[in-house]
């Protein structure tokens, strides 16, 4: 299995911008977010919301739902247990999927969010309208 790729909130923030104008849907990348029940309070915009306690039910489904995308960025509250470790089952199964002869998958690199959606927030909560959707400031106060 491929090493995880490690990016910052300012990467990810970049490359947000740079397709603020295309639907989620249609980026080269995605965000799969892994939080439970600590998933209110807001999520970054175009994420996956995959619990991680339903995670290896769906991770079939969500490869066939990346197919052809160049990036896929996976986080959780802090991005040291629950991220790290869905993103390790995502890329074990793209594995498997890619050694069956009949399915046609592409790699996309596999990265980790440093300090996951807790981070995001301490950076980003007075940009919240345009990195943060749904953002309940109660939650973070």
């Amino acid at each position: 299995m491929a090493q995880l790729t490690v990016r910052d909130a300012a990467w990810l923030a970049r490359l947000l911008a740079q397709h603020a104008l295309t639907p989620a849907a249609d980026r080269p990348f995605a965000i799969v977010d892994v939080r439970d029940s600590d998933h209110a309070g807001g999520h970054i915009p175009g994420s996956i919301h995959v619990p991680s306690t339903t995670f290896a039910r769906n991770v079939g489904w969500l490869v066939q739902q990346l197919q052809g995308k160049d990036e896929v960025v996976f986080h959780c509250m802090m991005s040291q247990q629950r991220g790290p470790a869905c993103a390790r089952v995502f890329a074990r199964e793209l594995q498997k999927a890619r050694s069956d002869e009949t399915a046609a998958v592409t790699e996309p690199v596999v990265s980790v969010l440093t300090g996951g959606f807790a981070n995001w927030v301490s950076i980003y909560r007075r940009q919240a309208a345009t990195l943060i959707a749904d953002y309940d400031p109660k939650v973070w106060s």
